[in-house]
Formats: structure tokens, C-alpha cells, sequence
């Protein structure tokens, strides 16, 4: 239960920061890739893509690992 929170919590920290890096001119994950990569197309949208479910992939698989070494 404490992970899940703490995950949710997370979340919620992320969306908050994002809005106040936007309110302040500072750049975000968004920003970030658009300067990396440049302008949006087929093949920059592909790379981010895969690096953001490979990232996603690997936060949920040790929060599942966290869940069940705690139980």
C-alpha cells in the first residue's frame, strides 16, 4: 500500500513540477527531447517513443519487484 502511494505521489509531483517549470520559462521533459531531437517527425517521434515506454517499462517492473519483495 506504502508503494502504491508513494507512486501516486510521484505522479502528482510530476504534473505539479511541470506546471511550475512552465510558469518559471523552465524547460521540461517535452522541451527537453524537442531540443535534443528538433522539430517533431516520423523518426524523432519513434525514438522518443520507444525511450519513453522503455523508461515507463522499467518503473512499473521495480515497482511490481518493491510489491512483492514487501508482501
Amino acid at each position: 500500500m506504502k508503494v502504491a502511494l508513494l507512486f501516486l505521489l510521484g505522479i502528482l509531483i510530476g504534473f505539479l513540477l511541470s506546471s511550475l517549470f512552465n510558469s518559471l520559462g523552465l524547460p521540461n521533459f517535452s522541451d527537453l527531447f524537442e531540443v535534443i531531437f528538433g522539430e517533431p517527425n516520423t523518426v524523432s517521434i519513434l525514438i522518443v517513443s520507444v525511450l519513453i515506454i522503455i523508461l515507463f517499462s522499467l518503473t512499473v517492473r521495480g515497482l511490481i519487484k518493491q510489491v512483492k519483495e514487501g508482501k
